[in-house]
């Protein structure tokens, strides 16, 4: 089962006193309508008051008669807070349109106390006060001011079997919400006097044998009845007296659940007054002791073990964010939460256990019986009242409701609702998500950002879970970007494994071949993995990802990893398959961005000459580089460089446009090694109309198949002029724009102009004298 959710009335942050209305027609009357609408549309700044008004079908009045305890059945009766809060009144208010000089008093007088005496006669011996207030229209008359009023005040009181604090006037002035507000302070005063009464009587009752759910329900019911007196100090103090009761209370398996609802209540309540005493930290103590009493305690085996462990992890997910709940309302009220200590910690611990939850339910799920089902016609979980929707006490079962003495129902009935449970009970990964993007938006406010980073993982795996393996891995790639900027390299590698187990189901060859280039570079193994076992087991899965890139290469679907088959059944591993097939049956593209990465393959390109600044009839070498990371050689189609022209205001070259297509055919990349290219620009632009020009080494291609083949596409590096993204030892981040040797940009000034442009590959011979004038 679910946890027993808190009424929202005892959530409300303050519980106001009950006082009934009675007397006023708001619809024909302007004067009772305005009495009313004040009563009503009020704030919180006023007396902790609650109005309600009187029907002539309303129940709350009826009488019931008294139970006689046979057993200690239950610990806290559901309705019991709300009758008080909705229910039973402080204070019965009855209002009269009744002037002191009226012609006919005596007939009045005897209206209200035939009106009084049939409100006494409901009430019964209930402790709830009457209050009698006279709407006047004439003008203002105070009862120390006119004899008349005071003969007649007195004479109706003592008819009416009344004191004289509990007659009031409500004169006909312009300030009805002043004399309301008024009689809304008296009416609070009165109310008081009702809720000492009950506070008597419910210390008066005697426990027998000390019963431990007695003594319980005993010190809530104390503790209830004192904040509705608005004494929070003696509802705190009752309150913790009842959670000790009930966290050294030792109860049967089978009434577990129901101990756990009762200790989550009188948790909520004792956490959110410490809040409002401005006592925090306090309130931090409290909900710890609540996890070293609770959260370590055996689950139990009823109804069975497998649903006694996810309700009671679902249980603890609730506690967290009930608390994190009342930590943002102190916060939201001037509380001062910090980094280390925020609403954002516990929303991430609901988020955990309710993953956990999903988990046990999935697992659960697996080894059920697929034809299972509810044999009975009644269903086991089903309200006895389902207008109201509740049980008798809090937490019990609703099938062992009409058990007496609170034991286990018959074999047949305990059977199906166990049935009943499993049948009932899903994942709900959606629940979890939504935890997940409150703790965000909290790490977001307190500038918590690695906590940013661990949420946005959890919410990936959920994601991944609910199948949208697009959203996840747009997540999984801003944690690996979060981690390069951070220079966490050792964390990249679990990153970038999920990344590839994603994008295999997504059937993307971009994001495949993306996450695949990072994972081939041995730099990026954990040093925590720097041991014999992982540097034999290394050079396998190199070979399984060259494999894969093999295939993709002859157009065939990749091997799925053994983590991609724990994420999948084997139906949507079919269908997976089916899709790669059906993708690659058409010719595919693909474009790598290599620049920010750390790959298996670095590369560097330069300009070779002495200066920046050359002549326009001067030779230049272009020199490329590539080193191979790996183990294996690589063997691609082509090569080419890009250079472009950034002069400003250039006439003589759109912008965008390769002045000098340098390329190379059939590049042959051996193991852990560099492999050089140079190439001679023997002409250089024409510029008659310009005295100087700037090129610039744009953009290094590494071609993967080519224009006949079913997957074509191509590795990029490309010049960017500022990089924000923290450069790590063994990257090649820095090697195109930091090359070692020679210029990545340089100036051509005017010298003799040239009128044709060509560039050539040269031989080893003819660089080795260009060199040597180096």
């Amino acid at each position: 089962m679910d946890p027993v959710e808190i009424e929202n009335n005892l959530m409300s942050g303050q519980i106001n006193q009950l006082v009934i209305l009675t007397g006023l027609d708001p619809t024909n009357n302007p004067m009772h309508n305005a009495i009313f609408a004040g009563f009503m549309n009020k704030n919180r700044d006023r007396a902790p008051v609650t109005f309600n008004t009187l029907t002539a079908d309303h129940e709350l009045l009826r009488k019931t008669e008294k139970s006689v305890l046979k057993s200690p059945k239950g610990i806290l009766k559901t309705n019991w807070p709300l009758k008080y809060l909705n229910e039973r009144p402080a204070l019965l208010v009855l209002f009269m349109d009744l002037d002191w000089n009226h012609t006919s008093w005596v007939e009045k007088k005897t209206e209200c106390e035939s009106k009084i005496s049939s409100l006494r006669q409901s009430i019964g011996d209930r402790e709830i006060r009457i209050a009698l207030v006279l709407v006047q229209t004439n003008r203002t008359i105070t009862v120390g001011e006119d004899q008349l009023a005071t003969e007649r005040a007195t004479e109706l009181c003592l008819q009416c079997h009344l004191s004289p604090k509990q007659l009031f006037v409500f004169p006909q002035t312009d300030q009805v919400l002043a004399c309301v507000i008024r009689l809304e302070q008296a009416f609070h005063e009165i109310a008081q006097q009702f809720y000492q009464v009950c506070l008597k009587k419910i210390r008066a009752r005697p426990i027998p044998n000390n019963y431990v759910n007695l003594l319980i329900r005993q010190q809530f019911k104390l503790g209830f009845i004192s904040e509705m007196r608005q004494d929070t100090h003696s509802a705190l103090r009752h309150y913790k007296e009842a959670y000790k009761h009930c966290s050294e209370c030792e109860l049967p398996d089978i009434d577990n659940y129901e101990l756990l609802s009762v200790a989550s209540l009188l948790n909520y309540k004792i956490c959110e007054l410490a809040f409002l005493h401005s006592t925090a930290l306090d309130a931090i103590s409290q909900f710890r002791r609540h996890q070293s009493a609770f959260f370590n305690r055996n689950p139990g085996h009823y109804p069975s073990p497998q649903l006694a462990a996810i309700e009671v992890t679902l249980w603890k997910s609730q506690q967290c964010s009930l608390f994190a709940e009342l930590f943002e309302r102190a916060v939201t009220k001037g509380l001062a939460a910090y980094a280390h200590q925020n609403p954002g910690l516990h929303l991430e611990n609901a988020a955990e256990y309710y993953r956990q939850a999903n988990q046990l339910i999935v697992q659960m799920k697996l080894n059920m019986d697929p034809n299972l089902r509810l044999t009975t016609q009644i269903d086991p979980l089903a309200m006895p009242d389902p207008i109201t929707g509740y049980t008798i006490y809090y937490g019990q079962r609703p099938w062992r409701i009409p058990v007496e003495n609170g034991g286990l129902a018959d074999p047949v009935t305990e059977h199906a609702a166990k049935v009943a449970l499993e049948l009932k009970i899903n994942v709900n990964y959606t629940k979890s998500l939504h935890i997940l993007n409150s703790a965000m938006a909290q790490y977001k406010r307190y500038n918590c950002e690695r906590m940013q980073i661990h949420v946005m993982f959890h919410m990936a795996n959920d994601y991944i879970n609910m199948k949208q393996f697009s959203t996840a891995l747009q997540l999984l790639k801003r944690i690996v970007w979060e981690f390069r900027r951070e220079n966490n390299v050792q964390l990249l590698y679990p990153i970038l494994l999920k990344c590839l187990d994603v994008s295999f189901c997504m059937c993307n060859i971009q994001e495949y071949l993306w996450t695949a280039v990072q994972l081939l570079n041995p730099y990026l193994l954990p040093v925590s993995t720097h041991n014999e076992a992982m540097l034999l087991a290394q050079p396998d899965f190199e070979a399984f990802l060259l494999q894969n890139l093999a295939l993709i290469r002859a157009a065939q679907p990749p091997q799925p990893l053994t983590t991609t088959l724990a994420m999948v059944c084997q139906q949507e591993l079919d269908s997976i398959n089916a899709q790669w097939f059906q993708s690659l049956n058409s010719r595919v593209f693909f474009r790598v961005d290599m620049t920010r990465l750390d790959s298996f393959i670095e590369a560097r390109a330069c300009f070779l000459t002495l200066s920046d600044e050359v002549q326009s009839n001067e030779h230049i070498i272009v020199q490329i580089a590539f080193r191979n990371l790996c183990a294996t050689p690589l063997i691609f189609e082509r090569c080419r460089i890009r250079i472009d022209d950034i002069t400003p205001a250039k006439t003589t070259a759109d912008p965008g446009v390769d002045i000098f297509p340098l390329s190379k055919e059939h590049i042959v990349l051996p193991a852990s090694e560099t492999v050089t290219y140079l190439f001679e620009i023997k002409s250089l632009l024409n510029i008659k109309e310009l005295n100087e020009r700037q090129i610039v080494l744009s953009t290094i291609y590494l071609d993967m198949g080519d224009e006949n083949s079913m997957v074509h596409g191509s590795f990029e590096w490309e010049n960017v002029y500022a990089i924000s993204v923290r450069r790590i030892s063994h990257s090649p981040i820095k090697t195109i724009f930091d090359p070692l040797l020679g210029f990545n940009a340089i100036r051509i000034v005017l010298n003799t102009p040239v009128e044709e442009l060509e560039k050539l590959e040269i031989n080893d011979d003819e660089v080795q004298n260009s060199i040597k004038n180096l």
